[in-house]
């Protein structure tokens, strides 16, 4: 199967064993190895998925910054069903005292992320905004490079984004402390 790197061009005939993503043998880029077609329903589908399930995250990879896109689910037959759709990695979640044993989807691999997003993005809601600051952050960063001062402010918006609202900020007007007893109420807003 013949195939082309996007960042530097160099076609080579790849005979390896992977699917979905291997590496230029000349820079080292990830490059798909099957494109993915969607229907206009799982693109719906999978926007669903991420505004109810989905995460969107920056991690960190020794010193470069990796954008992944996290769900989580107890449905072990819809993560399966993503991993077969998009590829990406699945994680085990054990069952504790607080929650279901669940998998995590992750789709961490730029190339067909940046794809992916712009397919899906019309279709969010709540996380609209999340995938509209990943498809700036990859459209700006070169692979393999550190983070301009430009991507770092990407990062920090997107935390800002993704930090949930404090108990302690709403203090007892909070909607769930009006349903829970004043000893759980004094330990969430932090006073003794």
């Amino acid at each position: 199967m013949k195939l082309k790197c996007q960042r530097c061009g160099y076609e080579w005939d790849y005979k390896g064993k992977s699917r979905w993503y291997t590496s230029c043998p000349k820079c080292k880029t990830s490059v798909k190895i099957k494109e993915i077609h969607f229907t206009d329903i799982e693109i719906g589908y999978i926007a669903g998925l991420i505004d109810g399930e989905g995460t969107f995250i920056m991690g960190k990879h020794k010193k470069s910054i990796q954008p992944v896109i996290r769900i989580g689910n107890c449905n072990f037959d819809v993560i399966y069903w993503l991993q077969e759709k998009l590829g990406g990695s699945i994680i085990e979640r054990k069952a504790d005292r607080f929650r279901a044993p669940q998998l995590l989807w992750q789709f961490h691999v730029s190339n067909g992320m940046l794809k992916l997003l712009e397919k899906i993005k019309p279709h969010l809601i709540i996380k609209k905004k999340h995938a509209e600051l990943f498809i700036q952050y990859l459209k700006l960063h070169k692979q393999g490079t550190l983070p301009t001062k430009e991507e770092l402010k990407i990062v920090e918006e997107l935390k800002k984004l993704n930090k949930r609202p404090s108990y302690k900020f709403y203090g007892e007007k909070h909607p769930t402390l009006q349903k829970v007893d004043e000893k759980t109420k004094k330990y969430l807003i932090g006073k003794p």
